[in-house]
């Protein structure tokens, strides 16, 4: 059976958009996007729906068009009540389903000092409102389905009356669980018939000195630099031999704490700027060795595999996502700051012990189980079963 899915995508930028075209290319169904330029995200989520409600009735329901879409696959950034209100005179059989990369319960609220930080509840409002029009809903982990159930329970207890607290009792069974898909396996492959050449550097100089420890995350406050770089400065004094790569996208508002870290680290950093192009990004990703991760928000953590696909070895907090990736294994997990130092400075002063092409491969074998090939059947099994869904 192969299928017409239209995907509504307001959001058509950065993971988004990777991930849409990589479904597209990976899945035997057609998909086909109503998708709008990935900017401005508030306005996106307050006015998509009635932007893309438009584009979807002008493509699917022109006198000339043979296109009938039998799934409707949103994203989290469209108001899907509002998109399913304007469109309902050709929507109204078709099974919807949301895919939640992300959610608005719980991004981190970003304070201003001498203020509180509230969270604005309308957006996340609009993501439990899209949840409950829709007739299924998916989430990259397990980890990001279990918070999104738990405060959707919780959230109607916000409300000042009519609070309809059983609705969000359907979410639970209408819920799966669909891994992000990445191309991490093969670009990785790529990047080392390339020579595993990054600029300037080769990756066998790289390789004959110490320990190359890699920060390859967004430069945001949600992921945490502050702890990230302290734990850097503390291996420094305690005299460990390392060096370090930061990469990462930069934005206008860099937290300050990459300056600072850059002066105090500056003998030790082999490059502390973005790559120039994704190829680039994974020849640096093959050059380093340990990857300690100190986010305080992923809902899934993409960068994380991608360094991991690469053979960096991971030290990941035991929080959100990251259990899953490493099926728990202790030894890629800590619990506090100090015990991540702690095992940080005992892999260095040993470096023996697991930096070697073994433990590289067996790294990258866990990361493998989220390449695209090794996923796209059970999504492809997911939306036969939804398209064939009753409506009632």
């Amino acid at each position: 059976m192969q299928l017409e899915i239209a995907l509504i995508e307001p959001f058509f930028s950065g993971s988004h958009k990777v991930w849409s075209q990589s479904l597209n290319e990976y899945s035997k169904h057609n998909i086909d996007y109503i998708a709008m330029p990935g900017r401005h995200w508030k306005w996106r989520m307050h006015g998509g729906a009635i932007t893309t409600a438009r584009l979807y009735s002008e493509k699917y329901h022109a006198a000339s068009t043979d296109l009938h879409p039998r799934l409707i696959l949103a994203t989290d950034m469209l108001d899907l009540t509002t998109f399913l209100a304007l469109t309902r005179r050709f929507t109204a059989k078709i099974p919807a389903a949301v895919y939640f990369h992300e959610s608005q319960f719980s991004y981190p609220v970003r304070s201003v000092p001498g203020t509180e930080a509230k969270p604005d509840e309308h957006y996340p409002f609009i993501n439990y409102a899209s949840a409950l029009a829709a007739d299924r809903i998916y989430f990259n982990s397990h980890y990001h389905r279990d918070d999104f159930l738990k405060h959707c329970r919780e959230f109607p207890g916000r409300f000042p009356d009519f609070r309809e607290e059983s609705a969000a009792e359907s979410l639970a069974e209408k819920s799966r669980v669909l891994p992000l898909g990445l191309e991490a396996g093969r670009e990785v492959a790529k990047a080392a018939a390339d020579e595993a050449e990054v600029p300037g550097l080769r990756l066998a100089e790289l390789r004959s000195g110490p320990p190359v420890l890699l920060w390859n995350h967004r430069r945001e406050h949600d992921k945490n630099p502050e702890d990230f770089f302290a734990a850097m400065i503390a291996l420094a004094e305690r005299g460990c031999d390392f060096r370090l790569v930061v990469l990462g996208q930069s934005f206008r508002e860099t937290p300050p704490i990459f300056a600072w870290a850059r002066e105090r680290l500056g003998e030790r950093i082999v490059r502390f700027e973005s790559a120039e192009s994704r190829a680039d990004y994974f020849r640096w990703l093959l050059a380093c060795d340990l990857l300690p991760v100190t986010s305080k928000h992923d809902f899934f953590g993409a960068a994380v595999i991608e360094a991991m696909a690469a053979g960096c070895y991971p030290m990941l907090p035991r929080r959100l996502a990251y259990a899953e990736h490493v099926d728990g294994d202790p030894r890629f997990m800590y619990s506090t700051n100090a015990e991540l130092v702690e095992r940080l400075e005992a892999m260095l002063k040993t470096p023996g012990t697991w930096r070697n092409a073994d433990t590289r491969q067996a790294v990258a074998a866990m990361a493998a189980r989220y390449d695209w090939p090794n996923l796209i059947a059970d999504y492809d099994r997911e939306f036969e079963d939804l398209a064939q869904t009753p409506i009632e």
